[in-house]
C-alpha cells in the first residue's frame, strides 16, 4: 500500500475514547519524533528490519514510424551487499523478455529492452533473494498508443500554400490524410470561413479576400512582430528575417497571437463552433514557408490538436495517487458541446477496476480521484470503453523496510493525563469567542438600560 497518513484515524480514535476507553495504535515502525501524536494514545511497534527489492520507475515508449517499443526500468535493492535478480515480461501468456542483473546495495539499476509493436499489455516481475514485499515486485503496463491526427488539406490545388502545407505534413509523424467527415484538422483558404462544426479544428490560410483588387490593397510587413510567447502554438517560433506578405483586414472577432501594429497576423477566432485559427498571409508574397518557423508552427498546431483529442492524450501508465486528467468531449470556441455529448449526457461515466465500479462526474475535462490501488482501470461511457490505463506501485519510502522495528510508547497517566485532556478539550479560540459574546451582550444591556431611564 502507499504511504499512509494516520493522523485522521488517530484524531477519530482520540475523540471516540475521550471520555472512556483505551486508544492503542499497532504499527511496524515508531512514528518520527516530529509527528504530532494524541496525548492519550499508546503505540506498539512490532516490526523488524528487512531487505527488499523493488521497481522504482518504468516507462514504455513507441516509435511512431516503426511502431516498435522500448521499455525503460529502474530496480533497486534496499539492503546490504549485492543480490542477483531476474526481471521478465510476459504478454498473453508468452515471455516477451528476460534479463538477469546484479543489484548493488541502495542504488537504482537501469534496464532497457526492445519490444515488438502490438503487445498491448504486459506484466513485468522481478525475482530476487532477500525480497520481502510483493506489491513492488510486479508491474502492469499498457502499450502507449500512437494517436494519429487526421488532417484534410483543402487549399487550392495549384497554390503555393497547398504545396507548403503538404510538404510539412508529409514529414510529420502521427499524421494521416482522410475524409472531411473524419477530419480532426481542416486546412483551407481563409476566404471559406470557419466551419460550423464542434470537434473540428480549422486553419484558414490567407488571403482572406482572394480577389485581385483586395490583393493589391494588401500590405507586406517585416516586423517588429509581437508574439504571444506563452501560447503553445508559438513555442520555438522566432520569425527572424521573415517578410509577412498579403496582410488584409480581419472581418472576424479575433485574439492575436502574432501581430504588427495591432493588425492580427496569426489569430484565434472567437464565437465559432470549431476551434479556428486564421493565418492572415499571402504565401506568394512571403518567405514564411521557406523559413524554419513554418514547419515548427504547423507541428505545434498538430501537437495541440492531438493533445485535445478525447481520451488519454499522452500517457497510459501512472503511479499510485498521481493526478489523471483526460478529455471526455470537445467544446466549441463559443463554449457549446457537440451533439454526441448532448445525447451522451444521459449515459453513466464509470471507472472500473476489477469487480469494482465507481461513477465519475461528466465534464469536458475529467479529473479522476486519487487511485490508491495498483492494477488496470477502464473508463467507460455507458457500454463504450473510452480508454484503459494502468496504475503501479512506486514508493521508495514504502519499499525501504530497513527502518522497521519494535518500540512502545505509553500514554501519560494520573493527574498528567487529566491535565493534558483538559488542555486538549479547551480551545483558546472558543474561550475568546465566549468572552466576546458576553461583552457584547453586556454592552447591549447597558445601552438598553440607559434608554429606559427617565429624562
Amino acid at each position: 500500500m502507499p504511504r499512509h497518513d494516520f493522523e485522521p484515524a488517530w484524531d477519530l480514535g482520540a475523540q471516540l475514547t475521550e471520555l472512556a476507553g483505551r486508544l492503542v495504535f499497532f504499527t511496524d515502525q515508531m512514528p518520527e519524533p516530529d509527528v504530532p501524536i494524541p496525548a492519550r494514545m499508546e503505540i506498539v511497534a512490532i516490526g523488524r528490519p528487512m531487505s527488499n527489492v523493488a521497481f522504482t520507475a518504468a516507462r514504455w515508449t513507441v516509435d511512431p514510424g516503426t511502431q516498435r517499443g522500448r521499455l525503460y526500468l529502474r530496480v533497486r535493492h534496499f539492503g546490504s551487499g549485492a543480490v542477483s535478480a531476474t526481471i521478465s515480461g510476459t504478454a498473453r501468456g508468452q515471455q516477451v523478455f528476460a534479463k538477469r542483473l546484479s543489484l548493488p546495495a541502495d542504488r537504482d539499476v537501469p534496464l532497457e529492452a526492445e519490444l515488438a509493436g502490438g503487445i498491448g499489455q504486459m506484466t513485468i516481475r522481478v525475482v530476487a533473494s532477500g525480497d520481502s514485499l510483493a506489491v513492488d515486485d510486479v508491474l502492469t503496463l499498457i502499450e502507449p498508443k500512437v494517436r494519429l491526427v487526421t488532417v484534410v488539406n483543402r487549399l487550392p490545388a495549384d497554390s503555393i500554400a497547398r504545396y507548403a502545407v503538404k510538404r510539412v505534413l508529409q514529414a510529420l509523424p502521427d499524421v494521416q490524410p482522410g475524409e472531411l467527415k473524419d477530419a480532426d484538422l481542416l486546412i483551407e483558404g481563409a476566404d471559406q470561413g470557419p466551419p460550423d462544426r464542434i470537434g473540428l479544428w480549422w486553419l484558414g490560410v490567407g488571403p482572406i479576400d482572394p480577389s485581385d483588387a483586395a490583393r493589391k490593397q494588401a500590405k507586406n510587413v517585416i516586423g517588429p512582430y509581437l508574439l504571444e510567447k506563452r501560447h503553445p502554438l508559438l513555442e520555438g517560433v522566432t520569425l527572424g528575417g521573415v517578410v509577412w506578405g498579403g496582410v488584409q483586414p480581419v472581418p472576424w472577432q479575433a485574439t492575436p497571437l502574432i501581430s504588427v501594429g495591432g493588425i492580427p497576423l496569426l489569430a484565434r477566432l472567437s464565437g465559432t463552433a470549431s476551434v479556428a485559427y486564421l493565418l492572415n498571409i499571402d504565401l506568394r508574397q512571403s518567405n514564411l514557408a521557406d523559413s524554419p518557423d513554418w514547419p515548427i508552427l504547423l507541428s505545434n498546431l498538430i501537437d495541440q490538436r492531438r493533445q485535445n483529442l478525447p481520451g488519454l492524450a499522452a500517457r497510459w501508465n501512472y503511479r499510485l495517487n498521481e493526478p489523471i486528467r483526460f478529455r471526455l468531449f470537445e467544446l466549441g470556441a463559443a463554449g457549446g458541446a457537440g451533439r454526441s455529448e448532448t445525447d451522451g449526457s444521459r449515459r453513466e461515466l464509470t471507472l472500473a477496476h476489477g469487480d469494482r465500479r465507481r461513477p465519475v462526474a461528466r465534464s469536458a475535462i475529467v479529473e479522476l480521484p486519487p487511485l490508491d490501488a495498483p492494477g488496470l482501470y477502464t473508463i467507460q461511457d455507458g457500454d463504450h470503453v473510452i480508454d484503459r490505463f494502468a496504475v503501479n506501485f512506486f514508493d521508495v519510502r514504502e519499499s525501504d523496510l530497513r527502518k522497521l522495528g519494535r518500540g512502545h510508547r505509553s500514554p501519560p497517566s494520573g493527574p498528567e493525563i487529566e491535565t493534558v485532556a483538559a488542555n486538549e478539550a479547551v480551545n483558546p479560540a472558543i474561550i475568546a469567542g465566549i468572552v466576546l459574546t458576553l461583552l457584547a451582550a453586556l454592552a447591549d444591556w447597558h445601552i438598553v438600560k440607559r434608554k429606559r431611564l427617565p429624562a
